[in-house]
């Protein structure tokens, strides 16, 4: 379940001002979010997705220790960019130098 001030925090990072002040941007899409988690999941704020989503992936979501909230299609469908959303959005920081593992 997601919150209605989740949502208009969600909506707002829509907004290039909004997303520089708050560091912080939206992935959408499963092979993106995928990335994601395996090459800096330090970076997730947190994950909301369907329950198809976290069925395929919740050894990797376990493993890497990603907040996940889970959401009706409705509920996703509310918070997406995209016209037809896809099973998953990321909530992301900005990459910094600190993020960066060699």
């Amino acid at each position: 379940m997601i919150s209605k001030s989740q949502i208009k925090y969600i909506r707002s990072l829509q907004i290039k001002k909004n997303r520089e002040s708050e560091k912080a941007f939206i992935a959408e899409g499963i092979k993106t979010t995928l990335e994601i988690i395996d090459q800096a999941p330090e970076m997730i704020i947190e994950l909301f997705c369907t329950e198809e989503f976290i069925a395929k992936h919740e050894h990797l979501l376990l493993q890497k220790e990603i907040k996940t909230t889970l959401l009706k299609q409705q509920e996703l469908e509310q918070i997406s960019q995209l016209s037809t959303p896809n099973e998953v959005l990321c909530l992301c920081r900005f990459f910094t130098n600190d993020t960066i593992t060699t």
